[in-house]
């Protein structure tokens, strides 16, 4: 194990290793600032006002269905012309809604509970992506070196774990995680360290471990790394990881459009849960994905509603941590037709 001084602390390896443009993994892409605020009836007018509805999304799996809703057509079935705004974490797309400049969002489900206790009018739309439930084979996972002394989720106890961000959704599951597994979370510490990034800094010794999705996960797998915890798949049942959102004055000003997304939404979901090739298909049209990889890594689960009872552990999880800046009901944050 690496001697260490203190439990949070950041480490620059160079950069984002793919580009900007290239695949970032969402899953816990950071928790809207403090200091985000609407602009009241101005921003929803601009997101309300008709013609081209702008939607923030992250290049990542966990958002192909918006793309094969895009690219089947579904949207303009459903009288929507959807063009979407990729960005390279959820702190650049929460302000874009909020401020009215975009129509609809795309984030984790916790940073938009830590939004919400910050008094952000946020609110659900549709599901995103959810872990598919297989230990040991969920599309995101704690991986060790092939020689390290960690065999399983107890012996991380007291490791250096990357995670893309902390104090969101990563360290807040794995922590549940490992204590599910018999071992005590609370001497973990967690480094911050960019999704691309994370494959290097492991094989390098420069952590002991990383908390990594696809596609990074199988790139890690591909230079020798070894899965010792799915964070994802338990203890939480059924989590629902993401979700697309927006505020509840652009609902309460266009609740038809919003409708219209949810329909659209729900069909390309539906697609996505039947013919994984679908999702594969349009991977390398958003991403900087080769078709090999797109075709061997493990895909997310894409419900057909948010999980309300993980969504629940969450904001518990969140509570616990110290994340939450005022109570919630987790009903507020989950809008009509979306759970």
């Amino acid at each position: 194990m690496h001697q260490r001084t203190m439990t949070r602390r950041a480490v620059l390896l160079g950069g984002l290793g793919l580009g900007a443009a290239g695949v970032l993994l969402g899953c816990g892409d950071g928790s809207p600032s403090a200091g985000t605020s609407t602009d009241g009836a101005t921003g929803a007018a601009d997101a309300t006002s008709g013609g081209v509805e702008e939607v923030g999304v992250l290049p990542i799996v966990d958002v192909a269905t918006i793309f094969i809703a895009k690219t089947q057509g579904i949207f303009s079935d459903h009288g929507l012309e959807i063009e979407t705004t990729l960005a390279q974490g959820g702190s650049a797309i929460v302000p874009a809604v909020v401020s009215g400049a975009n129509l609809f969002g795309f984030s984790n489900l916790t940073s938009l509970l830590i939004g919400r206790s910050r008094g952000l009018d946020l609110v659900t739309v549709a599901p995103g992506s959810g872990s598919n439930g297989r230990d040991g084979q969920d599309y995101f996972a704690v991986l060790v070196r092939d020689d390290s002394e960690i065999q399983n989720g107890a012996d991380l106890a007291g490791a250096s774990i990357a995670v893309n961000t902390v104090q969101n959704i990563n360290d807040t599951t794995l922590n549940a995680a490992v204590r599910d597994a018999g071992g005590d979370p609370e001497g973990i510490d967690y480094v911050e360290v960019a999704f691309p990034d994370m494959p290097a800094a492991l094989e390098n010794g420069q952590v002991d471990a990383i908390a990594v999705g696809e596609p990074f996960l199988t790139i890690a797998k591909d230079q020798g790394a070894r899965v010792v915890l799915s964070s994802y798949a338990k203890p939480i049942d059924r989590l629902t990881v993401s979700a697309y959102f927006t505020t509840q004055e652009i609902w309460d000003a266009q609740p038809e459009r919003v409708t219209a997304f949810q329909s659209a939404m729900a069909e390309a979901q539906s697609i996505a849960r039947s013919d994984p090739d679908a999702v594969r298909a349009v991977l390398p049209k958003y991403t900087s994905l080769d078709a090999d990889l797109a075709e061997r890594i493990i895909l997310p689960d894409f419900p057909e509603r948010i999980n309300q009872d993980s969504t629940q552990q969450l904001a518990d999880l969140a509570e616990a941590d110290g994340l939450l800046q005022n109570s919630l009901s987790v009903t507020d944050l989950l809008g009509e037709g979306s759970y």
